[in-house]
């Protein structure tokens, strides 16, 4: 698979989804991990996850750079372009979109 496999699980372990690649856009998931930072070319990507657990999957609100995120997904640019991603979750389902 050529790491293909690999790469998509680090992605979904980060809660991103590649849906369509050709639309340089990730959808947001539920992330398994509580905080991450990577290593960009902008920058780094620090991802905080809050109120991460089997219980608590679904998406509450998403932040970017300290302002609430109202998309369902991120642009590579805005991934890429580092900062700080900040993911609230909870036992609810909400349309926090």
């Amino acid at each position: 698979d050529v790491g293909q496999m690999s790469a998509w699980y680090v992605m979904s372990a980060l809660g991103f989804y590649e849906v369509e690649p050709a639309s340089a856009r990730y959808w947001f998931g539920s992330p398994i991990i509580s905080e991450a930072t990577l290593q960009l070319k902008g920058g780094q990507m620090h991802i905080v996850v809050e109120n991460n657990s089997a219980e608590n999957r679904y998406i509450q609100r998403i932040w970017l750079n300290g302002k609430e995120y109202r998309q369902p997904w991120i642009s590579h640019a805005d991934l890429t372009a580092g900062g700080e991603l900040r993911i609230e979750m909870g036992t609810e389902k909400r349309l926090w979109y």
